[in-house]
This record gives structure tokens, C-alpha cells and sequence, in this order.
């Protein structure tokens, strides 16, 4: 089980990439259930790098994902 998923962006520096709207987000998830979540934020608020997604988990490591 996956408890209290939170996703966030992250600029080049490691930074939280804010403001971001989520279609969903801290997320209780059970092993064989998935589910997709929309995350968008103005353009602005990352400078030219490609954001990396970070999934922060309560029971688990956080993990960083690019897109």
C-alpha cells in the first residue's frame, strides 16, 4: 500500500515549482490499483530546464521521476 502519495514538481535547483494545480494529490493507492493525475502549472514558474516529478510517499522513500 502506497499511503499519503504527494506529487510535486521540481525545478533544476530541487526547487518546488509553485503555484501547481493537481487534478489529484495525496493519494492512498493499493498494490495493484493505479491512477493518473493531471499536474500543470503556469509557464513562468519554471525557468528553462524540464521538471522533474517527485512522489513523496509517507511509507516509502520519496522517488523522482522526468518526464
Amino acid at each position: 500500500m502506497a499511503a499519503m502519495v504527494r506529487l510535486s514538481p521540481l525545478d533544476d535547483d530541487g526547487e518546488r515549482v509553485l503555484p501547481t494545480l493537481y487534478s489529484d494529490n495525496h493519494l492512498w493507492l493499493l498494490p495493484w490499483e493505479s491512477r493518473t493525475v493531471t499536474v500543470s502549472w503556469p509557464a513562468r514558474s519554471l525557468g528553462p530546464g524540464r521538471p522533474v516529478l517527485e512522489a513523496a510517499v509517507y511509507n516509502s522513500r520519496p522517488t523522482r521521476i522526468r518526464p
